[in-house]
């Protein structure tokens, strides 16, 4: 019984696109908390947002099949 030959696939750029997103909406969440993003405090809030964002566009990346999701 032949198995059919798995696609090859590019890289999975949905992370990254991801990180780009959650990284803003890292710094503006903490600005928004009236927090310093340099600071300990704002910057594990950006850090935080940032690596959930990250963690979501990577789910849904696998989930989709789909290396981008920008086009």
């Amino acid at each position: 019984m032949n198995s059919p030959q798995p696609m090859p696939s590019g890289p999975n750029v949905a992370p990254s696109f991801g990180s780009m997103v959650g990284g803003v909406l890292g710094l503006v969440t903490a600005a928004k908390l009236g927090l310093n993003p340099l600071n300990i405090d704002g910057g594990s809030v950006a850090v935080g947002v940032c690596v959930l964002v990250t963690a979501f566009f990577h789910w849904l990346g696998k989930k989709t099949g789909m290396p981008g999701l920008m086009g």
